[in-house]
């Protein structure tokens, strides 16, 4: 899936489950903005004969060739939100994200990220306007999306695990 540009995701929150398909490539080289699917789930994740979203099914099924979908890497967050107004209008829902990355039940690292996700409608130019109040407190927007730096850790312990043996 990863190869063929997308990454997919499955939020579980409670009792309720959700799969995301995103693109991998953003539209944007300073923030990630990419397209994104996301519908819930009744069942195992890992099954497509769960998912109600058609398209969703008919985009991954020749993907696979076959194959079982499996999980790459396990993403372990705790969220916080708040909603970004300007004049009494929502611009944007704030998150700060606690992650831990884990893969084959080993624990690898861990990162917070402070995400801004647009409103429906909001203009792409807030992020301009977001990072500039940002950089006063000296952050900095970064490039690398949560997956990916999880992804990273995966391949770093890969390769340790390989250095062992």
């Amino acid at each position: 899936i990863r190869r063929a540009g997308y990454h997919l995701r499955v939020r579980t929150s409670g009792e309720e489950k959700y799969v995301a398909l995103k693109s991998a490539q953003s539209a944007q080289s300073q923030f990630s903005v990419r397209e994104e699917t996301e519908f819930s789930l009744q069942g195992d994740a890992l099954d497509l004969e769960n998912w109600m979203n058609t398209e969703a099914v008919a985009l991954i099924t020749p993907l696979l060739r076959g194959r079982v979908l499996l999980p790459g890497v396990q993403l372990r967050q705790h969220r916080g939100e708040r909603p970004v107004y300007r004049c009494g209008n929502d611009l944007a829902i704030m998150s700060l994200d606690d992650v831990q990355v884990w893969h084959a039940g080993r624990y690898l690292d861990e990162f917070r990220v402070l995400e801004f996700e647009l409103e429906p409608g909001a203009d792409l130019s807030v992020l301009n306007e977001i990072t500039a109040v940002l950089a006063r407190d000296n952050l900095i927007p970064q490039p690398v999306a949560k997956l990916n730096r999880a992804l990273a850790a995966v391949e770093l312990a890969l390769e340790g695990m390989r250095d062992v043996a």
